[in-house]
């Protein structure tokens, strides 16, 4: 059957039923219109979604290049490094002298040197971090920096005692008491919190070629 039979036999169809044939074509129409735009709608909103859910995904990760990331690893090693090794000797000299206090007198053997290396420490962080500020978010930065401002008030308030004990002005009962204790364990888990804070930043870097 070719085009101009079909047409003649829908032809004759439609005046078969008459005005029937109208309305059927009519309403057939306003379906077929209702039911596409309802399609549209729905895909309309879906790719809405999807959308909104791709800008929240971009929006969670901060794109650099792999020569950026390797520098700013780098940088957080070091740092990590850095205050992980002064944390190490200011809980080793804090653990240390008060268990000194258990000896006998003539045991109670105090390495005055050990403050010398305390403040290298201190000093050896603080420069990893400052030469470094320009390129280390704001938030890591000032974690950082109020954990070394913690440390170095203790590593200079041990400095001080110790002095003081060389000169005979101070007895070795008063060179660490137990609340510096608590307060090294506190900039202990100031260490750990900005390296949870810290790995948290790491995962949203992505790297882009």
């Amino acid at each position: 059957m070719n085009t101009q039979e079909i047409w003649s036999l829908a032809g004759a169809i439609l005046a078969s039923v008459g005005g029937a044939g109208i309305i059927i074509c009519a309403v057939s129409g306003f379906v077929s219109a209702r039911v596409a735009h309802h399609i549209d709608k729905k895909y309309e909103q879906r790719l809405s979604k999807e959308l909104e859910r791709y800008k929240l995904s971009l929006e969670k990760h901060r794109y650099i290049t792999k020569t950026q990331f390797d520098k700013e690893f780098e940088i957080y090693h070091e740092l990590s490094k850095a205050f992980f090794s002064m944390i190490v000797k200011l809980s080793s000299f804090t653990e240390g002298t008060l268990e000194l206090k258990d000896l006998p007198e003539e045991n109670r053997k105090i390495k005055v040197n050990e403050i010398t290396r305390m403040i290298e420490k201190a000093g050896k962080a603080q420069d990893v971090l400052y030469e470094n500020g320009a390129f280390i978010p704001k938030e890591i930065f000032d974690l950082y920096d109020a954990l070394y401002e913690k440390a170095n008030d203790l590593f200079w308030s041990y400095e001080k005692r110790c002095r003081a004990y060389v000169f005979g002005k101070l007895s070795f009962d008063d060179l660490v008491h137990e609340e510096d204790k608590i307060a090294e364990k506190e900039i202990e888990n100031d260490f750990f919190a900005v390296n949870a804070k810290l790995r948290e930043y790491l995962n949203t870097l992505a790297i882009v070629e």
